[in-house]
């Protein structure tokens, strides 16, 4: 099922034919309803003297495609674990200045080319002669500015995380190099953090180093206007505004500084499919936006990331051993902008944070450089949302999987997505398929020993069982530990072969504990649906258990999706790892069923 949406950008009319079944849209630079907000600031004059009609046709079509982006819901989280409305097909109506050269076969090939990769959907351009075109010193430079903009030496994108600081602290603390910093901002609670973070590097920097241009590029919209937050095109909108201030000041080279296992991406579940695992900085998409900047703009434009080899971990080291970790503090990483305080401005649930987290403890970070108290939910809190466990369980169980690699071939085996990279690195194929598996194995041995690093700051907890069942620490222990209970015990218990339960172990469901145990292993699920479901399908093991018992049972006849009875499952699935001979099966469609294998008879009590 493919979703169509008809954009209707500035005073453009509906001449075109649509489908039957498309949702109209309109869209308009300014201010009032259904209104975008664009502006440069630091961009003088002069500079923009320099560009082109282009390059302001280019910031508004990029403008109205991240809004649109946002404007048209992808189902929602009722839709997601299937994705039957993921995918969807705009038509935009755009007025430009530049007409003739939009509507060229290459230069709109490329900008199609971009976006469909990008965001895994279609798109379709109509464009137009604007009659009354934005003149281009209204946003794309500031009077005030007192910015000296002359001898820059490289253009990067500078968000405020750990990635673009590290791009910072390369060029500019170590390089001595002029940089111009472009940021998107889309509210000031990720402006001001950003500026901040310029000012800290200009202060640690050593005496005599240049001090670099800052252009923030503000792109925000009204409210109403948000309705989707997967945002897949948003890597056109960074390229745009970063090839425009590149090409003001002469450059033909923009740096976009990403750790390598974000920029690739691999997905962590099988469920997760095409441009679900996000491809912003992916080597693919970094080699089409070349082509489009250089077709659009008329001159050479490369985009290029300097990471793509290297870790968080590995980065996080650099900046350390460079000297600058304490300004690591001051970046922001969550994905989570609305929902950030001065207090936690990390989230602590989603990936990055665990990311970044994680990561800062493999490189050996201290409390002040990494400081705990910014992350919301700490690692013995209870997650909550069962959505945040399926996320943590991931990270770290697909790191696990790439820290046992054995060979190149079984990681393209696992992950032919891999395949897309190596015709776009810089490298050759069989370099950097040899680049990719070091990378992705070393990051997961990172994961592990940050893993432990965990662990072994919270013993006293694990051996006095107050860790939650669902907390991001049982859930690591339960990894990294498969034949231990999910909660440690000050007495260890050597876990049973397959061949020993297969004899006739039964497999206990312990209401008391809200866990399940077997032959001395113990999983740990907490009062949570996980352990109410498997309480559910326990008293009919081997029996497919109908969606309608399910919801009675674990939801006490609450109306829930489809899809949260499978992320439920989904986590049992994963608990279930750790016990020899019992599997979830899902192959009826409506049920499921607790598969119990043993020689001689169905074994699972309930006590």
């Amino acid at each position: 099922m493919v979703d169509d949406y008809r954009i209707l950008c500035g005073e453009a009319t509906e001449s075109c034919p649509r489908g039957a079944h498309a949702a109209v849209h309109r869209l308009r630079l300014g201010h009032g309803e259904s209104r975008i907000n664009l502006d440069f600031t630091s961009l003088s004059e002069p500079l923009v003297a320099r560009l082109p009609s282009v390059a302001a046709d280019l910031a508004e079509i990029a403008a109205y495609v991240f809004t649109a982006d946002q404007l048209c819901r992808r189902g929602g989280e009722s839709e997601f674990e299937y994705g039957k409305r993921w995918r969807r097909r705009f038509v935009f109506d755009i007025p430009v200045r530049e007409p003739s050269h939009w509507s060229s076969s290459a230069v709109n090939n490329a900008l199609c080319a971009a976006l469909n990769f990008m965001s895994d959907e279609d798109f379709e351009f109509n464009f137009r002669k604007a009659d009354r075109p934005t003149p281009l010193p209204d946003y794309l430079f500031s009077r005030a500015s007192t910015m000296d903009p002359s001898d820059i030496e490289e253009v990067m994108l500078f968000s405020g995380g750990l990635d673009s600081f590290a791009g910072a602290v390369q060029e500019i603390l170590i390089g001595r190099r002029k940089v111009a910093l472009v940021s998107h901002v889309s509210t000031e609670k990720t402006g001001k953090p950003q500026r901040e973070l310029v000012k800290a590097i200009l202060a640690a920097a050593p005496p005599g180093t240049p001090a670099p241009l800052h252009v923030q590029v503000n792109l925000n919209k009204e409210k109403a206007l948000g309705r989707d937050n997967t945002q897949r095109t948003r890597a056109m909108v960074f390229a745009a505004f970063a090839g425009i201030v590149a090409m003001s000041l002469g450059r033909n080279r923009v740096r976009v500084f990403e750790n390598g296992v974000i920029s690739i991406n691999l997905a962590t579940s099988l469920q997760i499919v095409g441009a679900r695992a996000s491809r912003t900085t992916h080597p693919k998409t970094l080699h089409l936006l070349s082509d489009l900047l250089t077709l659009a703009l008329g001159q050479k434009m490369t985009l290029e990331n300097p990471l793509l080899w290297k870790t968080k971990t590995d980065i996080l080291k650099d900046i350390k051993s460079a000297g600058y970790a304490r300004l690591c503090a001051q970046t922001i990483s969550c994905a989570h902008t609305i929902a950030r305080t001065i207090q936690h401005p990390h989230c602590g649930r989603c990936s990055q944070c665990i990311d970044r987290r994680l990561a800062a403890i493999a490189a050996g970070y201290t409390e002040e450089e990494d400081p705990p108290e910014s992350y919301a939910v700490k690692f013995d809190s209870r997650l909550v949302d069962n959505r945040d466990v399926t996320q943590f369980e991931r990270y770290v169980g697909t790191a696990l999987r790439f820290a046992r690699l054995p060979t190149d071939p079984a990681l393209l085996q696992g992950h032919g997505e891999i395949a897309r990279v190596l015709r776009y690195a810089a490298e050759s194929p069989e370099k950097s398929m040899k680049e990719a598996v070091k990378l992705h194995k070393r990051h997961g041995e990172q994961v592990v020993a940050a893993v432990m690093s965990m662990i072994g700051a919270h013993t006293s907890e694990l051996i006095a069982e107050t860790v939650d069942g669902e907390s991001q620490l049982a859930i690591a222990l339960g990894l990294l530990h498969p034949k231990r209970p999910a909660v440690t015990h000050t007495k260890s218990v050597e876990a049973p072969s397959a061949s020993t339960f297969a004899e006739g172990l039964t497999m206990q469901v312990e209401r008391d504990r809200f866990r399940i145990s077997q032959g001395g292993v113990s999983v740990q699920l907490g009062n949570t649906n996980v352990f109410r479901l498997v309480e559910c399908l326990a008293e009919k093991q081997n029996t497919f258990v109908s969606y309608a018992t399910i919801r009675s049972r674990v939801w006490s006849e609450q109306k829930v999706t489809d899809g949260a009875i499978h992320r439920v499952a989904s986590q049992l699935r994963g608990k279930l790892k750790q016990l020899p001979g019992v599997s979830l099966d899902g192959s009826q469609e409506g049920h499921y069923c607790l598969q119990v294998s043993a020689n001689r008879q169905p074994c699972v009590s309930v006590v």
